[in-house]
């Protein structure tokens, strides 16, 4: 089923070959599809599903104009879809209770941390339109309640196989993709690449990038990657001569500021000295990165300042390019490669923690943050974690990640993510292996500095 010829990176289109765990389907009827994804071309695909001979039932969580409107989930106000409101008839069930041993408990509170995690994008001090959860107990009782109402659907409609058009991150997504593992559906996971036409597929979001090299046709086509001293990254936003001078405050952001005062903190406009201390701090944390790391591109809260004015003191410190040092560039949070594929390493700080351990006394950790992030998981606290290690230095967002990544030596140890233009796209020497670690995250190391492990 193709989505169009575009051959634009990113748009998925058609596989190479077929995953190495096939989805067993039960054979005796045909597939019961719940359909759930709100990204480009997921609608379009689950209407091609309904009217195709091959599926016998189609269920749809999506957007408004599918069956299901998911911003019931993420924003917790009903809101209706083409069958109305997901709450519509609300009454306990006990569908997923039923299907869960009580040794499997472990594993649902597992899954409810992980939800509460991705569902925590839309707090308040992150989104103009937020969730209304706010403890640690309203996001358990949510939980309870949605996953519940979730197996009831599942169940009401016969679902036999659950498809996703991108790695569940997004909250509702978990949320299904956890209750279908709950109830042992199969499910189906398609992933955009950045390689022209190409997609990857999985039937557990775990096992992705777990391939089986020997296992390859050999008739597969290489793709070929241009190893350039800076690469074009579709992705990222051009480096030029202006967008490296420091930034000012501007009309946009005064109007930022100004949308939250007005939406969330009102009673400062009656606290003249406040106000003032705000927009100074605001003014301050503008001018204290270049241009290319805007602190208020299209969002300003209170607690951004604290995250940038951390960020700031490490702006002027030198970097010897010359010593021993492992390079790592922080990912993008949230996203799917950190938050649903990063494993334990979700938590980037206790990746370099780790690291560091393997690490010899005279070998530093560059630390450098993704110009693309903002405060969200990146309170003090997580900076203090970095500075209480000996051997970490967090880099200014000035120093060329290029310059980073050029090794006085002969190769590099890899691993493919998401983080400063490096997006699932490495490249190493010809006659050298790539080397990989189980959570997509990434680390570049000179060759001969040992590891103790």
């Amino acid at each position: 089923m193709s989505r169009g010829n575009n051959t634009q990176p990113g748009n998925a289109v058609a596989a190479d070959y077929k995953p190495a765990e096939s989805i067993m389907i039960e054979t005796s009827s045909l597939p019961r599809v719940l359909s759930c994804g709100t990204g480009p071309g997921a609608a379009s695909i689950t209407e091609a599903l309904k009217q195709s001979d091959e599926v016998e039932h189609v269920l749809s969580f999506g957007r408004k104009a599918q069956d299901y409107h998911m911003a019931t989930i993420t924003r917790t106000r009903s809101m209706a879809g083409k069958m109305g409101e997901l709450t519509d008839h609300d009454r306990y069930s006990g569908t997923l209770a039923q299907s869960i041993s009580p040794d499997r408990m472990e594993q649902f509170y597992r899954f409810l941390f992980q939800f509460a995690d991705h569902l925590h994008r839309r707090e308040s001090q992150y989104h103009y339109r937020p969730h209304r959860l706010e403890t640690l107990h309203e996001y358990i009782n949510y939980y309870h309640l949605m996953a519940d109402i979730f197996a009831r659907r599942i169940k009401d409609h016969g679902i036999n196989v659950v498809l996703f058009f991108n790695a569940p991150h997004l909250g509702f997504d978990t949320l299904c993709y956890q209750v279908a593992k709950l109830m042992e559906i199969p499910t189906l996971v398609l992933m955009q690449t950045i390689f022209p036409n190409k997609f990857v597929s999985c039937s557990e979001v775990e096992t992705c990038g777990k391939i089986d090299l020997t296992d390859i046709p050999d008739n597969v086509e290489i793709y070929p990657i241009e190893r350039e001293e800076s690469p074009d990254l579709f992705y990222m936003d051009k480096v030029t001569p202006t967008s490296l001078r420091k930034g000012l405050l501007n009309p946009k952001d005064l109007l930022l500021v100004l949308t939250y005062i007005l939406t969330r903190d009102p009673a400062l406009l009656r606290r003249p000295a406040a106000l003032w201390s705000l927009f100074r701090r605001a003014c301050s944390v503008k001018s204290s990165f270049p241009r290319f790391r805007d602190p208020f591109a299209d969002f300003f809260h209170v607690n951004q300042l604290d995250y940038f004015e951390t960020l700031a003191e490490f702006e002027n410190q030198p970097v010897n390019l010359e010593r021993d040092y492992v390079y790592f560039p922080l990912h993008l949070q949230p996203e799917a490669t950190t938050s649903a594929m990063g494993g334990i390493y979700m938590d980037q700080a206790l990746a370099i923690e780790h690291l560091s351990m393997l690490l010899p006394d005279n070998c530093a950790i560059y630390v450098k943050e993704n110009p693309k992030q903002r405060h969200f998981i990146r309170e003090p606290l997580f900076f203090h974690r970095l500075n209480r290690i000996p051997s970490v230095q967090i880099v200014p967002s000035m120093t060329c990640t290029y310059q980073l990544m050029h090794l006085p030596t002969d190769g590099q140890l890899e691993v493919c993510g998401n983080c400063h233009g490096n997006r699932r796209v490495g490249s190493h020497l010809p006659g050298q292996k790539r080397s990989r670690l189980r959570a997509p995250m990434v680390c570049f190391i000179p060759r001969g500095v040992p590891l103790s492990s």
